[in-house]
């Protein structure tokens, strides 16, 4: 995806590893991780992934971006051979892993809705379902579109450091029901802009809720960030936890 691959090089000081997400992850498992295989979807720069692979058998990260993915792969080399960076697209996951496969599967940092619609991110969920074990938990994290449409938000927090300046511009199209994505990179030491876009589906937590049991997930928990926060309609992002 050109939206990615145009700011590998410089995805880490955009977003760099948070340890609380590995904090959220461990917090659902029943502890006994030395057994259990995860996967990553939208593993970006695997950070994450790698910091997993320290607390689980086997940990699998994949990303659509093969640039993103390359540059995972050349910070696995100091960890483990229990890790495995894959270029892939996550609509494609039933016909690259086995059934129940994995004791738990992540999303984060806003991955599913980069799929186009409804039926897309139901297709995934589908999939899901079929790698994943019986009783396995699935993780997702995303913007809470609900205070994003609500309140007409019209850009995410500014992220800046000594290397990048990253700002983030939402549009919406209620017609068509999409969000235009736009982003400016400056990176400072170069004096270089980086701009792209891309469209996004606004997922609102009750269709989610509701997709998410059609698939067959029972029981689905709705948190305000990865310290497992009460969600309001005030939550920036929209922490999910099914099974």
């Amino acid at each position: 995806m050109k939206f990615y691959k145009s700011i590998a090089k410089y995805y880490d000081y955009i977003f760099p590893y948070n340890s609380i997400q590995k904090d959220f992850v461990l917090s659902t498992s029943d502890g006994q991780n030395k057994d259990k295989y995860i996967l990553d979807i939208g593993c970006g720069t695997g950070n994450l992934t790698l910091e997993l692979s320290k607390c689980f058998k086997n940990v699998v990260g994949i990303d659509l971006d093969c640039e993103i993915i390359n540059v995972a792969k050349s910070k696995a080399a100091g960890y483990g051979n229990n890790i495995n960076f894959r270029c892939l697209n996550m609509l494609e996951i039933k016909n690259h892993f086995s059934l129940a496969e994995f004791d738990l599967i992540a999303s984060f940092g806003n991955t599913l809705v980069h799929l186009k619609n409804p039926d897309e991110i139901m297709d995934l969920l589908i999939q899901i379902k079929e790698v994943i074990k019986p009783g396995g938990k699935v993780l997702f994290q995303i913007v809470n579109f609900d205070r994003v449409l609500r309140n007409n938000i019209k850009s995410l927090p500014l992220i800046e450091n000594e290397t990048v300046k990253f700002e983030r511009y939402y549009s919406y199209h209620r017609q068509q029901r999409v969000i235009d994505f736009k982003t400016v990179l400056t990176v400072k030491k170069e004096n270089r802009i980086i701009e792209n876009s891309v469209q996004l589906y606004p997922l609102l937590k009750k269709e989610f809720e509701d997709i998410l049991k059609n698939v067959g997930f029972e029981k689905v928990f709705f948190y305000g960030g990865f310290k497992k926060e009460d969600f309001t309609q005030h939550s920036p992002p929209l922490i999910i936890e099914a099974r």
